[in-house]
């Protein structure tokens, strides 16, 4: 489900010099998956379940480390080697970024 979901990012967002798709939904991703792990943190039965299902299943479908590499890639091989290391960057510091609000919004303030 959320390799569709992705796919279908993809389709909405419209390509253009910079990689939009990709980041968007591996920012995003990167944000539930903050969020999940916050509202699990507290409750190692659900976790049990629900992390590999959410976090490993949807949102490792959803999120992409490979399209990332792949822009990442594109971009230098195009001679955009500026546009490559700011979206490499945006794009880590992003989602470290994203990981940490959706970890804070949960309510998981350690």
């Amino acid at each position: 489900m959320g390799a569709l979901l992705r796919y279908g990012v993809s389709e909405i967002v419209a390509p253009g010099s910079w990689p939009w798709a990709t980041f968007c939904v591996n920012v995003v991703g990167a944000l539930a998956i903050g969020i999940v792990v916050g509202l699990l943190v507290r409750n190692t039965t659900a976790a049990e379940f629900w992390g590999p299902l959410l976090i490993t299943g949807f949102l490792g479908g959803f999120t992409t480390v490979s399209a990332f590499a792949l822009d990442t890639f594109s971009l230098i091989n195009s001679g955009a080697i500026l546009m490559a290391a700011g979206y490499f960057a945006l794009t880590i510091a992003g989602g470290f970024l994203a990981v940490t609000v959706g970890h804070y919004l949960a309510g998981d303030r350690t």
